[in-house]
């Protein structure tokens, strides 16, 4: 199993722009990493570098300990699978499969036994005398994912291979893709916009922004512990909440804490039961902080608490999003029965603040407290 080492690639354009800012990465043999980012963020460009499709303006790439930055793509040992499949039209499955194969002078009386061994894993056994134009886009992408395997490479390379999907669709093949890598245990470089693709399938997350790497870990530490306020809003559906707060200063009783006093807002106001829950280094009395909390942490309640008037309410199946605002500041909401709730209420929500988050509101990175 292949490792791959990116070391301070940059990459820039004859126009002047600039696409990746000294992206530095390492992913061990077998590990499955999935770059994750908004449109532009750089991710397909640093996947094509890795492939030899794109060049650095500077950096190394090394593959299996051996620097690559300077090989053509077919000396680099990677199969790579785009989003638009890439197919031949005029080409039975069989022979797109058979292709990379036989590009690379493979011996006639392995090119059957090697697509037959692929079609089979990937279940297309029926389909290997079909052209594309009569397969469904699933199918498609299951052959791509074939002349991927069959060649056996060291590094397997997925450029959002499931975004032209739909969302049924995307999730079986998200389930088949990694059950794959399971199998197989190739070193994957996955690129998605999609975060919750990057949840469930990734074994690391590299978050992106503007061609910079903002954090990267499992997805349970980048959910649970974001690194600024970018990764906190992008990473998690709905985003989380954002809300600007004072510190108030060391109660005499607890002369080393501070507690939450409240927003700039006065209408901002946490209920005291939930104020009790959070404390601040007295270092931070007085400043002006950024505080995040997830939806399903901000609930509605009978009791004191957060008011806010609703002006929208989201079914999502088992539970709904209730949209509302507080002063200019929008928030959502998690809750298991809406109720009669209706756009124009005002209503109460209850913060759990144990698991709330700070954020510096000058730098945006959060505060480890």
């Amino acid at each position: 199993m292949a490792a791959l080492d990116l070391k301070a690639i940059h990459k820039r354009f004859p126009g002047g722009g600039v696409a990746i800012e000294e992206v530095s990465l390492s992913i061990a043999g077998g590990e499955f990493v999935v770059l994750v980012g908004p449109s532009g963020c750089g991710k397909s460009t640093l996947l094509r570098i890795v492939a030899g499709l794109e060049t650095a303006t500077r950096g190394e790439v090394w593959i299996a300990g051996r620097r690559v930055d300077g090989l053509p793509p077919k000396d680099r040992d990677v199969a790579m699978v785009f989003q638009s499949y890439a197919l031949y039209p005029h080409m039975n499955v069989f022979d797109n499969i058979a292709f990379g194969l036989r590009a690379r002078r493979v011996a006639r009386n392995e090119v059957g036994p090697r697509v037959q061994a692929a079609a089979s894993l990937l279940g297309i056994t029926a389909l290997l005398g079909r052209r594309p134009a009569e397969l469904s886009g699933g199918e498609r992408q299951r052959v791509a994912l074939g002349r991927a395997i069959v060649r056996d490479p060291q590094l397997f390379l997925f450029d959002e291979p499931l975004s032209n999907l739909d969302a049924r669709l995307r999730t079986q093949m998200r389930a088949e893709i990694a059950a794959l890598h399971r199998r197989l245990g190739v070193t994957t470089l996955y690129v998605t916009h999609d975060q919750v693709e990057a949840l469930t399938m990734g074994q690391r997350i590299v978050v992106l922004r503007a061609g910079r790497v903002q954090q990267i870990g499992t997805p349970q530490e980048v959910y649970e512990r974001p690194g600024n306020l970018f990764v906190a809003g992008f990473i998690g559906s709905p985003p989380m909440n954002v809300l600007p707060v004072r510190v108030m200063g060391a109660a005499k009783h607890t002369p080393a804490e501070a507690g939450v006093d409240r927003t700039h807002d006065a209408a901002l106001r946490f209920a005291e039961h939930d104020l009790g829950k959070v404390r601040l280094p007295a270092a931070f009395a007085g400043r002006q902080l950024l505080l995040g909390i997830r939806p399903q942490d901000l609930r509605p309640t009978d009791e004191h608490g957060l008011a806010i008037t609703v002006t929208l309410i989201e079914p999502t199946g088992g539970e709904s999003l209730i949209y509302g605002v507080c002063g200019e500041v929008t928030l959502i909401a998690r809750a298991t029965d809406s109720g009669d709730i209706q756009p124009g209420d005002v209503i109460r929500l209850q913060a759990d603040l144990t698991r709330a988050h700070f954020f510096d509101p000058i730098t945006e990175r959060r505060l480890e407290l």
